[in-house]
């Protein structure tokens, strides 16, 4: 499972040293159709496949608190009073009242003392209790659940995470009637005013990725190609630098072998990938897995897209069973099909049940129809296919917040022929 860090991604901490070798001169990989310079730079970048297991997400939790805080336990609290008197004649000095012969009026005081000083405890509680709340209220407030207009684009809200799904489209496309160069100053755009924290993109390809990653220096990411190294597409990961960590990565193919290269199974039309990393938030402080992916397109292969969300959800539950976890993907079928119908818990097959969240729906998002104009996938045509295709989905401990379809056009033209989705979420 090798996923390819693109471009110096240099907040990898621990374990990077090993991916940010020096650089020297390579020959071309055998049997490849990649250049000799890209074969050279996925070489300088190495493989992420597996982090260092002293980088496990609960020991970077410990790792990365901020403070430790302990209890002064009083040695004399596990006396019994008979010692504790004991000890206090023997430190006594010469003249000191024992406490035996406190007079009352000086035990009066001390019991007012004490009951002022629960008082004011009561308060300070009370004070507490009353400010807790009201962040609470506050937040709620902020960001109470919903789904944006298609088009409308949230402000940034502290304590949540942005995710977005965005097919890009191949950059050797014609459909768009522009070349790449052009609509790639478009699509960065569209991610600049939307500005998630984190996103997939499907249709990638290896330069592609590159100008992203030129026109988006805030953005580290990883992948690789679906057919292995950088050839053909890419499902990238793209992730701001300065608030994730990636403490693992790799990728694996939607087939009956996942882990070999460029394999595929059920007759699906072309191999399939999901790009997957566990990423640490400092922000949160909190690790999660994300995956990114695109399942198979032909109208008739449902079961190829039933079976591919089975290995999908088997990976999530048997190499992460504990972690958060997000999935972003053109998934190629509707809320309805039976692939988005067992990612969601409403279909079991052959006894195994998932449990994602389907981040629009759950807000009550509107599906398309012919007349609302609301699609993923408009494949620039005078009347754009009533089609939701394309999904943020998460799962344990991950809420969402907000959802939308961001259905906006760049210089008069949309970048790609699907619209990005996105979703805000917070972790419980």
């Amino acid at each position: 499972m090798n996923a390819i860090a693109r471009q110096g991604v240099h907040s990898l901490g621990p374990g990077a040293g090993t991916m940010m070798a020096k650089k020297k001169p390579v020959d071309p990989i055998p049997g490849q159709s990649a250049t000799d310079e890209q074969a050279a730079r996925f070489r300088e970048a190495g493989s992420t496949a597996d982090y260092p297991e002293a980088l496990h997400p609960v020991e970077v939790v410990a790792e990365l608190r901020s403070a430790h805080y302990e209890v002064e336990i009083d040695s004399n609290a596990a006396k019994s009073p008979q010692a504790r008197s004991a000890d206090r004649s023997q430190h006594q000095l010469p003249g000191e009242r024992s406490s035996a012969s406190t007079s009352r009026a000086s035990q009066t005081k001390n019991e007012a003392r004490c009951s002022m000083l629960s008082d004011l405890l009561l308060q300070v509680r009370k004070g507490v209790l009353c400010a807790t709340l009201l962040l609470f209220a506050s937040l709620s407030t902020l960001v109470s659940p919903q789904v944006l207009r298609p088009g409308e684009i949230p402000e940034v809200t502290t304590g949540t995470v942005r995710v977005m799904s965005y097919n890009i489209l191949y950059g050797t496309s014609r459909a768009a009637g522009v070349p790449w160069e052009t609509r790639g100053k478009r699509v960065a755009e569209l991610v600049r005013q939307l500005n998630p924290d984190i996103f997939g993109v499907q249709e990638a390809l290896s330069s592609q990725i590159d100008d992203l990653l030129s026109a988006l220096p805030e953005y580290a990411t990883l992948g690789e190609g679906r057919r292995g190294l950088i050839q053909d597409e890419h499902m990238n990961i793209f992730y701001r630098r300065d608030r994730f960590r990636v403490l693992k990565c790799g990728t694996f193919w939607l087939s009956e072998t996942p882990e070999k290269t460029g394999s595929q199974s059920w007759g699906s039309s072309l191999p399939r990938i999901v790009t997957w990393a566990v990423l640490f938030d400092k922000q949160a402080n909190k690790a999660f897995l994300y995956c990114n992916t695109h399942f198979d397109h032909p109208a008739t292969a449902q079961t190829v897209r039933l079976n591919s969300a089975v290995v999908l959800w088997k990976f999530v539950k048997e190499r992460f069973p504990e972690l958060p976890v997000v999935v972003t993907g053109d998934l190629n079928c509707s809320p309805s099909e039976e692939a988005m119908q067992f990612l969601t818990g409403k279909l079991s097959v052959e006894g195994i049940t998932s449990d994602f969240i389907d981040t629009y729906a759950s807000l009550g998002g509107s599906e398309p129809t012919a007349d609302n104009g609301i699609t993923t996938f408009h494949g620039y045509a005078e009347t754009p296919p009533a089609r939701r295709i394309d999904y943020v989905l998460v799962r344990k401990g991950i809420k969402p917040l907000r959802a939308g379809i961001l259905i906006k056009k760049i210089e008069d033209a949309y970048p790609s022929d699907h619209h990005p989705v996105w979703a805000e979420v917070r972790f419980e």
